[in-house]
C-alpha cells in the first residue's frame, strides 16, 4: 500500500535552543476543480483529493454531464462503504455553470481553485475570484530526437507521445530532429511511423528544405490537441532547448 502522504516531516531546522521549525505535509483544505469535457478526470482528481485529505468540489463540462454524474455516484458509493455518509459528502459535484460564479465568491470557504482546460477558462477564473488559483499555460510539449538516439526507441517514444492521447495537455505538439538524423535516415523513419499512425505533419523552414514535410507550419507554439504535429530540424540539443 502507498504510504500516507499526510503528516510526513519533509524537513526540520533548529533555529534556536529548544526551537525547531518543521515542514510537515498537510491537506490544503477545500478544492474547487473545474475541468472541461473529459470525464476520465473525475475519478483521477477524486482519488488524489481523497488520499491527500482534501474536501472537493468538482465541475465538469456539460458535454459529459451524464458521465460525470455516474462517476461521482460511484465515488460517493465507495466512500460511503469505506467511511459512512459523512465521508462520502466530502466530494461534491457542481452541475450548474451559474453555481460556479457563486462559489468563486467563497474565498473564506474554498482554499484553492484549479481550472483545467483552455486558456480562456483559466483567465476567466483568475479574473473572477479572490481565491488562490492554480492555473496553467498552453500544453505545448516538444520532443527532441538526438543523433545518438536508438532508432527503435525513438520511433516508439515519438509515436506514443503524439498518439496515445492527442487531446491531452502533455501530448507532443512539436518534434525537433537533430540534423544528423536526416543523413542517417532516422528522421525519415520517425516521420513515416507518425504518418502511418494518422498524424498530419507541418514543417518548419529547415525541415521543408530537407524535404521531410511539404506543408508549412505557422509557428511552433500551436497546441493542436489532435493528430497533428509541427516538425523542425535543429543543429544541436542546445538549439532544441533554446
Amino acid at each position: 500500500a502507498q504510504d500516507d502522504p499526510i503528516g510526513r516531516t519533509l524537513s526540520h531546522t533548529e533555529v534556536g535552543k529548544g526551537q525547531t521549525v518543521r515542514k510537515v505535509t498537510c491537506p490544503i483544505g477545500v478544492l474547487l476543480i473545474i475541468f472541461e469535457s473529459r470525464p476520465d478526470c473525475l475519478p483521477q482528481i477524486a482519488a488524489l483529493s481523497i488520499v491527500t485529505g482534501n474536501g472537493l468540489l468538482l465541475k465538469g463540462g456539460k458535454e459529459a454531464a451524464a458521465s460525470n454524474r455516474c462517476l461521482h455516484g460511484l465515488v460517493c458509493e465507495a466512500l460511503a462503504e469505506a467511511g459512512g455518509a459523512d465521508v462520502a459528502s466530502l466530494v461534491g459535484l457542481v452541475e450548474s455553470r451559474e453555481d460556479i460564479a457563486s462559489l468563486l465568491k467563497l474565498d473564506k470557504v474554498i482554499d484553492l481553485v484549479i481550472p483545467r482546460g483552455s486558456n480562456d477558462l483559466v483567465t476567466y477564473i483568475q479574473r473572477s475570484t479572490r481565491i488562490p488559483v492554480l492555473g496553467h499555460s498552453d500544453g505545448i510539449c516538444h520532443v527532441y530526437v538526438d543523433a545518438a538516439a536508438d532508432p527503435a526507441e525513438a520511433v516508439r517514444l515519438v509515436v506514443d507521445a503524439k498518439t496515445d492521447y492527442p487531446a491531452a495537455c502533455n501530448a507532443m505538439e512539436t518534434l525537433l530532429l537533430h540534423e544528423a538524423t536526416v543523413g542517417s535516415g532516422l528522421a525519415q523513419q520517425v516521420l513515416t511511423a507518425l504518418r502511418k499512425a494518422g498524424v498530419k505533419l507541418f514543417s518548419g523552414p529547415r525541415a521543408m528544405k530537407e524535404g521531410l514535410c511539404d506543408t508549412p507550419c505557422s509557428d511552433f507554439h500551436t497546441e493542436y490537441g489532435d493528430l497533428k504535429c509541427s516538425v523542425e530540424v535543429v543543429q544541436s540539443m542546445q538549439e532544441a532547448i533554446d
